[in-house]
């Protein structure tokens, strides 16, 4: 934390990026599964 300066420590920046993995992770497994499920679909 002391890397970061007052104003980015102050914020909801600390929050943002200790979610930003778990959002990531939910978006590949939608792109993943979205793209099984178009490759499995009937033409």
């Amino acid at each position: 934390m002391q890397i970061l300066p007052d104003v980015l420590r102050n914020s909801a920046f600390p929050l943002v990026a200790a979610f930003a993995p778990l959002l990531m992770l939910y978006w590949l497994i939608r792109v993943l599964v979205g793209w099984r499920r178009r490759k499995t679909a009937p033409a």
